[in-house]
């Protein structure tokens, strides 16, 4: 049975993992927490976070807004994480609560050779979960 499902999403996340997010909770009655993680800009032996986060809070806020619209019980909550290979370790722990029956994960569609040079959040948040993981293809 699902009771809780993890929607992690970036900045560019388009509508179709919180539409799936949001078919899968309305489905099996779950709760939706919505994952933002946020990578600091510098950082020397402490972090320092030097942007204003009220984009992160629309973007957050947006997708929550949605999966509420549609009756799905939500709420947000932003990582704050230092590289790509700490933002993949914390999505793949489902943020600050684990426990959740899955994760819902937009699959970006990069070109061959752009996902050679960046690497994919996906990629390595699927080498480290331990709970089922639902990719969800974008345009």
């Amino acid at each position: 049975m699902i009771s809780r499902i993890v929607l992690a999403i970036d900045n560019d996340t388009p509508a179709e993992p919180v539409k799936m997010a949001s078919e899968l909770a309305e489905l099996t009655g779950a709760n939706v927490l919505v994952v933002h993680c946020d990578e600091l800009d510098t950082y020397f032996d402490t972090g320092t976070w030097l942007k204003d986060d009220t984009e992160l809070r629309t973007i957050i806020g947006t997708a929550v807004t949605q999966l509420r619209d549609q009756g799905v019980k939500a709420r947000g909550v932003t990582v704050r994480t230092v590289s790509q290979e700490d933002t993949a370790q914390a999505i793949a722990h489902q943020g600050p609560e684990p426990a959740s029956d899955i994760l819902v994960l937009g699959l970006p569609r990069f070109h061959h050779l752009g996902g050679l040079f960046m690497g994919s959040v996906a990629a390595d948040v699927a080498a480290r979960i331990t709970t089922p993981l639902l990719l969800v293809p974008c345009r």
